[in-house]
C-alpha cells in the first residue's frame, strides 16, 4: 500500500471538495440571468476558485512526483494497481482539461473585459 504524507492527503481531499464546489457553483451561475450583477460577482469567485484549483493541482502533482511514496505491498504491480494508476492519470487529465478549458473560454469571450 502507498503511504502519502498527511499534507498530501489533506491537499487531495481539499482539491476534491473544491472541485465539487466549483462544479455546482458553475451550474448555479449558468441558471442566473445575464442582467444580474450577482452573476458577475459569482463569475469572479468561480474564476478565482478555478485559478486556485489549477495552482493547487500543479503543486499536488509536483509534491507527489518529489515524494514518490514507498511501495510496501509486494503485489503492487498486479492488474488492480495498474487499473488504479490508469484511473488516477485519467482523473488528472480531466481536471487539467477542465482548468484549461475554463481559461480558454474566459479568453475567448474576453471575460477580463466583462468582469
Amino acid at each position: 500500500m502507498n503511504r502519502y504524507s498527511p499534507a498530501l492527503i489533506v491537499l487531495h481531499w481539499a482539491l476534491a471538495l473544491a472541485l465539487f464546489v466549483a462544479l455546482f457553483m458553475g451550474g448555479d451561475i449558468a441558471s442566473l440571468s445575464n442582467d444580474l450583477d450577482l452573476k458577475v460577482d459569482r463569475l469572479v469567485v468561480h474564476m478565482s476558485a478555478g485559478g486556485v484549483i489549477g495552482a493547487l493541482f500543479v503543486v499536488r502533482l509536483v509534491a507527489i512526483y518529489l515524494s514518490r511514496p514507498i511501495m510496501t505491498d509486494k503485489k503492487a504491480n498486479n492488474r488492480f494497481a495498474k487499473l488504479v494508476k490508469a484511473y488516477h492519470l485519467a482523473l488528472y487529465f480531466v481536471v487539467f482539461a477542465i482548468v484549461l478549458s475554463g481559461i480558454a473560454i474566459a479568453i475567448q469571450i474576453n471575460m477580463k473585459g466583462i468582469v
